[in-house]
């Protein structure tokens, strides 16, 4: 397929890779919802008029702009125009109370929201505690009163900002499920989603399963306020392929677009994967253009493994990460797959290309091979911080760029997690 780069500078930004595919490939598709399709030269040029948009509402570098709404491929764009001006998109859980939406629309002090359908409602309500937001787009919602993101875009200056961006600048901010508390927001660098999507690594970074392959084509169903949704969308825009967007995940939806496009990558949770087999139709449905699921945040049970090999037929990849490591550092190849089960399906695999891993006591030193203890992890793909949060941060990465996860697992004598 076309490279984004046709020399052998790498990419300073995933701003950068989109607007060289916009020329060596203007016309692929890059998002695809419903019937529209919205190519690299469309993307790259709503990005920069996203950019101005954002700019003329007095969006500058260093700004976070919050996103309340169902998946969208005008959210990637808006992502790569605030990106552009060195702003950070900073989606918000629609799952979550009000309450806990104002927590992040404060944290984040954003003075832009843009609302998905839907979402009127909730917004007005998290705005009561979180009087910072001045001002409101609705992104493609009908019920939505006020300025129209699509309207504002067409209506913007299509040439790129003039803002110098690097790859330490921030890019993009996903909140913590807060399981030990609050949300916090990990931030991530352009540097570290290059990093996360091996975009950066030269020849043989990637595994087989990791390398973009022309034609490709990628169900895109997780939420986009987790970093499985966002980063599905990363990974095809850095890879040059194609995302058909589900506004959320629907397993009669998904089998109607396998059925009728070359969907040939998914990524789901292992219970969105039960729920595809449980599904009337799942056996009647043709999978075979399916090369590869990838699952993870969570272990799958031997059985669902067993069956989902057995109906879907392709290449299975579990993957271990966090929104602190911008997404997968840790993957368990196809090949480790096997129906009878085996030890290595009981590890998450192997850490990806620039990845370290080590397994540590409470006080921080190293413990054996083979002994359990709290994983850490150390690579570019790590966020750099939470936001506004240096004490959090402290605890969570020291002086030496180890993170510690918070996980606990043993390496065992072949490097397996």
């Amino acid at each position: 397929m076309a490279t984004a780069n046709a020399t052998d500078t790498p990419p300073v930004t995933f701003c950068d890779v989109v607007a060289d595919f916009a020329h060596s490939q203007p016309h692929a598709a890059a998002f695809t919802f419903g019937d529209a399709v919205t190519t690299f030269a469309r993307l790259d040029e709503a990005g920069n008029r996203a950019a101005r948009v954002l700019s003329d509402l007095g969006v500058t570098k260093g700004d976070r702009i919050c996103f309340l709404g169902k998946n969208h491929p005008f959210y990637f764009e808006v992502l790569l125009g605030a990106a552009r001006i060195g702003a950070v998109m900073t989606p918000v859980n629609w799952i979550q109370a009000p309450p806990e939406d104002a927590n992040i629309l404060g944290t984040a002090a954003a003075r832009v929201a843009i609302e998905g359908e839907g979402f009127t409602d909730m917004l007005e309500t998290a705005r009561a505690q979180a009087p910072m937001v001045k001002r409101v787009i609705g992104l493609a919602a009908p019920d939505f009163d006020g300025p129209d993101y699509a309207s504002l875009r067409d209506a913007a200056d299509p040439t790129p900002p003039a803002t110098e961006i690097g790859l330490d600048d921030d890019a993009l901010q996903l909140y913590t499920s807060g399981t030990t508390g609050r949300p916090k927001g990990a931030v991530m660098t352009h540097g570290s989603i290059l990093s996360s999507r091996d975009a950066d690594g030269g020849e043989g970074a990637q595994r087989e399963w990791q390398e973009p392959v022309e034609g490709d084509v990628t169900l895109l169903a997780m939420p986009c306020f987790h970093i499985s949704g966002t980063g599905t969308g990363l990974t095809t825009m850095i890879g040059g392929t194609n995302a058909i967007v589900l506004p959320e995940y629907d397993p009669t939806k998904a089998l109607d677009l396998i059925e009728n496009y070359n969907i040939s990558r998914i990524f789901l949770v292992p219970a969105a994967i039960q729920i595809l087999l449980n599904h009337p139709r799942a056996k009647e449905v043709d999978f075979s253009r399916i090369q590869y699921i990838t699952y993870g945040a969570s272990p799958i049970p031997l059985e669902l493994m067993r069956e989902a090999m057995d109906v879907i037929g392709c290449g299975f990849v579990q993957m271990y990460g966090m929104t602190e490591t911008s997404g997968t550092i840790v993957a368990l190849d196809p090949e480790d797959h096997v129906p009878e089960g085996s030890p290595k399906m009981r590890s998450v695999g192997k850490p990806l290309h620039g990845v370290e891993i080590k397994i540590i006591d409470e006080s921080g030193a190293d413990v054996p091979v083979g002994a359990v203890g709290e994983i850490a992890t150390r690579s570019s793909k790590n966020m750099s911080r939470y936001w506004n949060n240096p004490d959090a941060t402290a605890e969570t990465i020291d002086a030496d760029g180890w993170l510690r996860t918070g996980d606990a697992g043993y390496l065992d004598e072949d490097g397996y997690l």
